[in-house]
């Protein structure tokens, strides 16, 4: 099993989807400040990452044969940025790495 992990479309830094409650609230950063939430249909938010999705690939984690390994195309990414895996989950670039191996870096 593999993901693959893009970054947003700029200048936008940060999304957060809220599921609580009878509507999705999907909130967007743009340059680290927020710039506001839409209320969207119960079960949409995350079709909204799509939307902001760059399709600039920075990170893609495996399976190694001695673990979990991660390979970054990007040697200037953040630990703290935020990126969308190819299931929309939005993480950190630190969440992704810790306890993984990194094992080969593209330039």
């Amino acid at each position: 099993m593999s993901t693959s992990y893009t970054r947003f479309k700029k200048p936008i830094t940060k999304i957060n989807i809220e599921t609580k409650g009878p509507h999705d609230k999907v909130t967007v950063w743009v340059n680290h400040q927020n710039a506001g939430t839409l209320v969207v249909d119960k079960g949409t938010g995350k079709e909204f990452l799509e939307m902001f999705n760059s399709d600039e690939q920075v990170l893609h984690c495996y399976a190694g044969p001695t673990g979990p390994c991660v390979m970054k195309d990007d040697p200037n990414i953040s630990d703290d940025e935020y990126i969308i895996s190819e299931y929309l989950d939005v993480v950190t670039v630190g969440e992704v790495l810790k306890g993984r191996t990194l094992v080969h870096t593209q330039y």
